[in-house]
C-alpha cells in the first residue's frame, strides 16, 4: 500500500518503561523509499509473521522452531523460508508487511503496511530444519527465539557449531573455531515475548541443502 503506520505504546518496546503515551505516525511508501516523519527511509519490503501450525499452539506474535513472529529483514523478495511442518497440509500463515524495518524494532513497530504477497509453497520431505531457515542471496540464516538475546545467541551458537560439525564432518573444536571465524550473529527482533537473532553462513563455506540436511538431522 502507499500509506502505512507506526505506532509506540505504554509498556511495549525495549524502552517500555520510558513510552508515555500512545503515538502514531503515518508513513508514505513511494517506489524505492518510505517518508516517515521528514526523512526519507530506503525502502524494504518484508514479511514480519510467516509460519506454519505447532503443536505448542504459541499465539501469532511470537516467534519459535514453527516461525511465526519472526521480524527478519531477510524475509523479503527472492527469499526462500524453510519452516517444519507438523500438521497436514502445513497451515502456512503469513502477515505482518513492513515497508521498512531496521533490525531490532526496538519500540515494537515497524512501518506497518496493507499488502500482497506472492509466495510458492513446495515440500522438501525428511528436511524439517529443528529451527527456521532462511536462504537469501549469497548466505542462509538460521533464526533461534528464546526467552532473552543471551539465551537465543547461545542456542543458535550451539546449532551453528553442530550445523558444521555434520555439514563438513568436523570435529566439534574445529567446528566452533571455524563458526568464530565465518558465521556473522546478529538480532532481528528485541520486542516480542521471545527475542529472534540469526546467524548467517555463507554459501562458499556450506551450500545451503547441506545446511537443511545437517539441522534437519538435530534434535
Amino acid at each position: 500500500a502507499e500509506k502505512g503506520f507506526i505506532v509506540t505504546a505504554p509498556g511495549a518496546g525495549v524502552l517500555a518503561g520510558k513510552v508515555k503515551q500512545a503515538k502514531t505516525r503515518e508513513c508514505r511508501v513511494k517506489d524505492d523509499y518510505v517518508e516517515v516523519l521528514g526523512y526519507r527511509i530506503p525502502a524494504w519490503k518484508m514479511i514480519g509473521v510467516i509460519g506454519v501450525a505447532s503443536i505448542e499452539k504459541p499465539p501469532t506474535g511470537v516467534p519459535g522452531k514453527h516461525g511465526g513472529n519472526l521480524d527478519t529483514k531477510f524475509i523479503t523478495k527472492g527469499a526462500r523460508v524453510y519452516l517444519p511442518v507438523e500438521y497436514t497440509g502445513g497451515l502456512l500463515g503469513i502477515g505482518d508487511i513492513h515497508a521498512v524495518m531496521a533490525h531490532g524494532e526496538v519500540c515494537v513497530s515497524a512501518c506497518e503496511v496493507e499488502g500482497e504477497v506472492l509466495v510458492r509453497v513446495d515440500v522438501v520431505k525428511e528436511k524439517a530444519p529443528a529451527w527456521p531457515l532462511v536462504e537469501y542471496e549469497d548466505s542462509t540464516y538460521i533464526l533461534v527465539s528464546d526467552v532473552n538475546t543471551e539465551r537465543a545467541f547461545e542456542v543458535a551458537t550451539s546449532v551453528v557449531v553442530e550445523v558444521l560439525e555434520k555439514a563438513l564432518n568436523l570435529e566439534w573444536h574445529d567446528a566452533y573455531m571455524l563458526a568464530s571465524v565465518s558465521v556473522d550473529f546478529g538480532v532481528s527482533q528485541l520486542v516480542d515475548p521471545r527475542k529472534t537473532v540469526w546467524a548467517r553462513i555463507p554459501k562458499n563455506l556450506v551450500s545451503a541443502s547441506s545446511v537443511l540436511k545437517a539441522i534437519s538431522e538435530l534434535k
